[in-house]
């Protein structure tokens, strides 16, 4: 699905059935925001077929503005459909990585 400028990088819904949705709002790099109108059409997506939407809210520490949602569940009906989850290496900036000694 086309996430770009022109959209204001929130894609249309599917015009096929899918299982599972990714939404990434705020999202990195962009800065673009899913407003609670624009995530209450894919909650209602979700429920009318039967997907999972999986959101990820890593930089919602980043939202100043109050009619920017903070968490999908903000959203009704979203219980019913979304997975929400964070990194909190975004919100805090850390970096993870592995060295092997030897």
């Amino acid at each position: 699905m086309p996430c770009t400028a022109q959209n204001d990088f929130v894609p249309q819904l599917p015009k096929e059935p899918v299982d599972l949705i990714y939404l990434c709002y705020p999202n990195n790099p962009t800065g673009a925001v899913a407003t609670k109108e624009q995530l209450q059409k894919w909650v209602d997506y979700a429920i009318d077929s039967k997907a999972i939407i999986l959101f990820d809210a890593a930089y919602e520490a980043f939202i100043r503005d109050d009619s920017i949602p903070h968490s999908i569940y903000e959203i009704e009906g979203a219980r019913r459909v979304a997975i929400e989850f964070r990194s909190f290496s975004k919100t805090a900036g850390f970096t993870v990585f592995a060295v092997r000694l030897r």
